[in-house]
């Protein structure tokens, strides 16, 4: 009977322990924060100077596609204003839950430091694109 209330002690023990050890990982609510997933070959550390923008969509879906496109015009015409990346979906499902999103297209603002600073889903012109990334600054 003694042998099994010790055994039943650090069974409880490792239990709060595990218990403990969880909910110091766990972020509260507000306090999460997502940073972008750095190029390879980039040093984690490093900031970058201008935002991000990330275009989620799904080849093949008309809105989806045209959000792309408007994401690599922007890129090639207004590179000093953000840095702009373009992820499909399909290559890449998990990057939806990585960002919060459920539907694509999807638009991801980043500050230059990596986090989240506006999400929108559905299509944006780049008239808004660009008001949102001026207001950015």
């Amino acid at each position: 009977m003694k042998n099994r209330s010790y055994l039943l002690l650090a069974v409880v023990i490792v239990i709060l322990v595990v218990a403990a050890i969880s909910l110091t990982r766990l972020n509260k609510p507000g306090e999460k924060t997502i940073t972008a997933p750095m190029p390879a070959g980039t040093h984690e550390a490093r900031v970058a100077e201008k935002p991000t923008v990330v275009t989620l969509y799904q080849k093949g879906e008309g809105e989806s596609d045209l959000a792309a496109f408007v994401s690599q015009e922007l890129a090639a015409k207004s590179s000093g204003l953000a840095k702009f990346k373009v992820i499909n979906t399909l290559d890449d499902p998990q990057i939806m839950d990585f960002y919060g999103v459920t539907s694509v297209p999807a638009i991801v603002f980043l500050s230059p430091a990596g986090k989240v600073m506006r999400k929108h889903e559905g299509y944006l012109d780049k008239a808004l694109i660009v008001n949102i990334l001026k207001s950015m600054k």
